[in-house]
């Protein structure tokens, strides 16, 4: 079963490490010239929390409450209680 996963990761690293090279090479015959090395790579991972559903929608309007009584909250923002939707006019 492991061996199974990791042929299969194999494969699909040795798949990503060819698309690589094939777009550092597309990138090389651009008019142009580009140094690969230096476009910054798209990191596509989830920062995943620890909160309950709902838990940081509440702490949202808890926090936008707190700011509405102390008055740190700008006055063109307008806190709608009954439906719980922010408006800026």
């Amino acid at each position: 079963m492991i061996a199974l996963y990791v042929s299969k990761q194999t494969i699909y690293l040795e798949k990503v490490k060819s698309d690589l090279a094939a777009l550092d090479q597309t990138i090389l015959l651009h008019e142009i010239q580009i140094d690969p090395n230096k476009i910054a790579p798209v990191i596509t991972y989830q920062i995943r929390i620890k909160l309950k559903y709902g838990q940081l929608t509440q702490l949202i309007y808890e926090r936008l409450g707190e700011a509405a009584k102390d008055g740190s909250l700008p006055k063109e923002w307008r806190l709608n209680l009954k439906t719980l939707w922010l408006t800026r006019w």
